[in-house]
């Protein structure tokens, strides 16, 4: 840091003292709102953070592609045995997903705002304070799913529920500051994520494989990506895990580091 302030002159080619500060960023993880990015070319296909799969709530990189592995090896394995490498065909690898879009509401209410001073400078602590608390009373079937970045309709359900029970008044924060549009947004993309929660059932996935068997090959690959894309974009992809055991000392520092956090968040919020 020390030498980025004295190179900085020569490289902005003005002097430190005519700098206004407004704010130091130390990284930046790009994500797409409008996601994931359309297919532009023939038998090109974006991966990665290329294609805009990741979550606002992730990081970039190769962490936010393990989730979709299994998907995307047997989709491109699909694609270039029924030769579907159009732009359009490639495009249904990555279609739209309802819960990538419904995540953008958390990112709202978690990110700074670019004019300083508009949020309370703890408002951000207590919104994930009050939600962890939430999905920790919840259980390992809410808490689990939200932390290995895959929103599902139920889960998100408990969360944003049991956060107005619990915390009414960061609720109705959360409500007042992101306003109207955000809200109808995410609205209309968790109506979807319950349908999709319907389309892409164990039921109907079955149904769908012995139809996509049955039709021409370019058909079958259209009608399993579609399925797909909306068993991923409601989470229907997550299989609970056996916890695996968490040593005794790690888990006393975690406790404490959570407790830490409350009574930060309970002296910032203090008059």
């Amino acid at each position: 840091m020390e030498d980025y302030w004295k190179l900085l002159p020569d490289y902005q080619g003005i002097e430190l003292t005519s700098l206004a500060f407004k704010r130091v960023l130390f990284g930046l993880f790009v994500a797409y709102k409008d996601s994931p990015l359309p297919t532009r070319w023939d038998r090109v296909m974006q991966i990665g953070d290329a294609s805009g799969m990741q979550s606002p709530l992730s990081f970039g990189g190769f962490g936010a592609l393990t989730r979709h592995l299994s998907r995307l090896t047997g989709a491109v394995c699909s694609a270039l045995e029924t030769d579907a490498l159009s732009r359009q065909q490639l495009g249904l690898i990555n279609p739209y997903q309802p819960n990538l879009r419904a995540a953008w509401l958390f990112q709202a209410s978690m990110r700074p705002p670019v004019v300083r001073g508009e949020w309370s400078d703890d408002f951000i602590s207590r919104v994930l304070v009050a939600t962890f608390e939430v999905m920790e009373a919840r259980g390992d079937s809410v808490m689990r799913p939200f932390l290995q970045d895959v929103l599902r309709p139920d889960s998100l359900l408990l969360t944003i529920g049991g956060l107005m029970v619990s915390s009414p008044l960061v609720a109705v924060e959360i409500l007042v500051r992101l306003g109207p549009v955000p809200l109808a947004d995410w609205f209309f993309h968790y109506a979807a994520m319950v349908a999709g929660s319907a389309v892409a059932s164990a039921p109907s996935r079955a149904l769908a494989a012995q139809l996509a068997a049955s039709l021409p090959p370019a058909d079958g690959f259209a009608l399993e990506r579609r399925v797909q894309g909306w068993q991923f974009g409601s989470g229907m992809d997550y299989v609970p895990k056996e916890p695996t055991p968490v040593a005794v000392d790690a888990l006393r520092q975690a406790k404490a580091a959570a407790e830490s956090a409350r009574v930060f968040a309970a002296a910032r919020a203090t008059p």
